[in-house]
C-alpha cells in the first residue's frame, strides 16, 4: 500500500506528463519576450542610424557635385566672353575650375565665324602611379 504522503505527489507528475512534455517555469516565456523586444528595438535603433549616415554622405555629396557644376558652368560663361570678344586668328584658353580641374579651349576666329576646336576638362596635374602592385615575385 502506499503511504498517504506519496500518493499526491505521483498524481502531480501524472498531470505534468498528461499537459504535455515537462512545461517550462512561467517566467522563462517572459524572458524570451523580454530578449526579443530588446533584439528588435536595438536593430531599429542600428538600421536608423545607418540610414542617418548614409543620408548625411549622399548630402555632402551632392553639395560637393553642385559647387563643382557652378565652378565648370562658371568656366564655361568665362569662355563664351572670351569667344565673343576674340578678334580674327586662333586662341586658346585655360580656365581654371578647381585645384585639379581646368577647362582648355581653343578656337579660330574668321570674320563672324568662331570655330571652337576643344572644349575639354582636364587634370591641372599629370597624374602619377604611387601604387605598386606585385603581381609575380622574381
Amino acid at each position: 500500500m502506499m503511504s498517504p504522503c506519496s500518493a499526491p505527489a505521483v498524481s502531480a507528475a501524472k498531470e505534468k506528463k498528461t499537459r504535455g512534455n515537462y512545461q517550462l517555469p512561467g517566467f522563462v516565456h517572459m524572458g524570451t519576450s523580454l530578449l526579443l523586444s530588446v533584439f528588435l528595438i536595438l536593430m531599429l535603433v542600428v538600421f536608423s542610424l545607418l540610414t542617418l549616415s548614409s543620408a548625411r554622405n549622399n548630402q555632402d555629396f551632392a553639395q560637393t557635385l553642385a559647387q563643382e557644376k557652378k565652378a565648370y558652368f562658371s568656366a564655361c560663361n568665362q569662355a563664351e566672353r572670351g569667344l565673343a570678344e576674340m578678334e580674327n586668328g586662333e586662341c586658346n584658353w585655360e580656365l581654371t575650375i578647381s585645384d585639379s580641374l581646368v577647362l582648355w579651349v581653343e578656337a579660330t576666329r574668321e570674320g563672324d565665324c568662331v570655330t571652337v576646336h576643344r572644349w575639354q576638362v582636364k587634370n591641372a596635374q599629370p597624374w602619377r602611379n604611387e601604387d605598386t602592385l606585385t603581381v609575380l615575385n622574381p
